[in-house]
């Protein structure tokens, strides 16, 4: 879960984990397995995650500390992209993350449009 951060702040220590991660003396060698994950921002003011089940409306026990619910949001659409304000972060989409990536891996830059994500800037 992703808080207190903007997504370009975000965005960047993505994009550090494959350039220059902390701790890592030779970006080469050090941490052969890295991976990232996408994450939900914290958007409603409240702790609460996107499960449909973060509802003042269900609670049952000491619903007087309950003040904010956090909808339904699905994680998996099709047509997202990243970083665009809804809750999630889909890092996985994000064109520079997705590049800093291959460049750890020696591969070659690609664009938007070889991921079929052309419509996201």
């Amino acid at each position: 879960l992703v808080k207190n951060c903007s997504a370009l702040v975000h965005r960047n220590l993505e994009i550090r984990l494959f350039t220059n991660p902390n701790g890592v003396t030779g970006n080469n060698n050090d941490w052969p397995i890295r991976f990232i994950l996408s994450s939900y921002y914290h958007t409603y003011g409240d702790l609460g995650i996107p499960n449909g089940k973060s509802s003042c409306d269900l609670c049952t026990v000491m619903c007087e500390t309950c003040r904010k619910s956090v909808p339904s949001i699905k994680a998996h659409e099709p047509m997202a992209c990243a970083y665009v304000g809804n809750g999630y972060t889909r890092t996985h989409r994000d064109i520079p993350v997705i590049n800093a990536m291959r460049a750890w891996m020696k591969l070659t830059a690609i664009s938007r449009a070889s991921l079929d994500i052309g419509h996201c800037t």
